[in-house]
């Protein structure tokens, strides 16, 4: 005869999270904007690139296909990946914060109530026009990750391309 065991039912850990429906519901960029991380990242044809949340290495993550990765800390994966590694969290831990983001904002917390030093900072207009090496850098960032560069190259090349903009914003403009 086999013994059964019964435990009360705890109703917030019966909850049944969806992570495949949370990833269709929610992109990296969503994620990346509830976090404040979308900012210091640049808009690529296929995603983001910029310096990584994670290990703070200039031009090593990107994004693609609601993906994440980063060349040097090789940090990656999906949304729920991500949030995991940002807050240091479960699985279900970051199912839940994900499924809170998908619920609307009550009207009392929307962007007018806020604290002044939690309102996005307007983004200065700029008058000047992009750099003709902008397209080359792109090109040179869009092979490294087709070749799947170590994260040394990526931190070099991200050196020489601030370089490069500097001189070129200090003597160019």
């Amino acid at each position: 005869m086999a013994l059964s065991f019964c435990s009360p039912v705890n109703t917030d850990m019966a909850q049944q999270i969806n992570l495949e429906a949370l990833k269709q519901a929610l992109s990296l960029e969503d994620v990346l904007s509830h976090y404040h991380l979308l900012e210091p990242l640049t808009k690529t044809k296929d995603g983001y690139r910029g310096p990584c949340p994670f290990c703070q290495a200039k031009k090593a993550f990107t994004t693609k296909a609601n993906l994440f990765k980063c060349f040097k800390c090789n940090a990656s994966g999906s949304i729920v990946d991500f949030v995991m590694q940002i807050d240091s969290v479960t699985v279900r831990q970051a199912g839940l914060k994900l499924q809170s983001l998908l619920e609307p904002v009550p009207l009392k917390k929307q962007q007018s109530e806020l604290p002044n030093n939690l309102k996005p900072e307007p983004k200065p207009k700029e008058d000047q026009q992009e750099s003709p090496i902008r397209p080359l850098f792109e090109e040179v960032w869009e092979y490294l990750e087709a070749v799947d560069a170590p994260g040394e190259i990526y931190d070099a090349f991200g050196k020489i391309e601030d370089l490069v903009s500097t001189y070129i914003d200090h003597y160019h403009t």
